[in-house]
């Protein structure tokens, strides 16, 4: 990725994926292909096509297109190069199977610079336009500061988790989940 404003990493969300997965937090197995490569031999679908680009609202911009075959997928993909977004130009499309959510959340982690340490941001409304959430449903979004000398260790996550409506099953996996997640952005922020 690009170097942004500031010292700030701006990732497509290949490369995004592509450090979740090192750090140990699971990704649909995804591959991507510039203009001149070929499809893999063998293909499960529904994929979802996402053009690689820093610019945000793909879905909106027809950057984003769900194939059910190969004749979908081959339409779809020339769909999307031809398409040109903001002046940025892609070089790549991400192909990836379809994951059907039981419901979709929404976490991050930002450094606060009111509070001069991290905060995780939690939303029990998962999927597109967090921003949209933000204003309308405020209180919809809970932040969660993150002790610069403890860590995650004293943040009480049933509480965070009861809070956004997370089932009680789910709370030891998506704990051990976001552990890493703080890792990793400590590690590379």
């Amino acid at each position: 990725g690009g170097k942004g404003e500031g010292s700030h990493m701006k990732l497509t969300e290949a490369e995004g994926k592509t450090f979740l997965n090192q750090a140990g937090i699971i990704t649909p197995e995804f591959f991507v292909l510039n203009k001149d490569q070929d499809f893999p031999s063998k293909l499960k679908f529904p994929l979802i096509l996402k053009a690689q680009t820093l610019s945000g609202k793909r879905g909106k911009a027809g950057l984003v297109k769900e194939a059910a075959d190969k004749d979908e997928l081959e339409f779809g993909s020339q769909q999307i190069w031809k398409a040109n977004y903001e002046k940025r130009p892609f070089t790549e499309i991400l192909y990836e199977p379809k994951v059907e959510a039981a419901r979709e959340y929404y976490v991050s982690i930002a450094y606060d610079q009111i509070l001069k340490s991290p905060v995780f941001i939690l939303s029990k409304f998962g999927g597109m336009d967090i921003e949209v959430v933000a204003k309308r449903q405020p209180e919809g979004i809970i932040k969660v500061p993150v002790s610069i000398l403890e860590g995650v260790s004293d943040i009480n996550w049933v509480k965070c988790f009861n809070e956004v409506g997370v089932k009680e099953e789910l709370h030891q996996e998506l704990s051990t989940l976001l552990t890493k997640l703080y890792q990793l952005f400590q590690e590379t922020d």
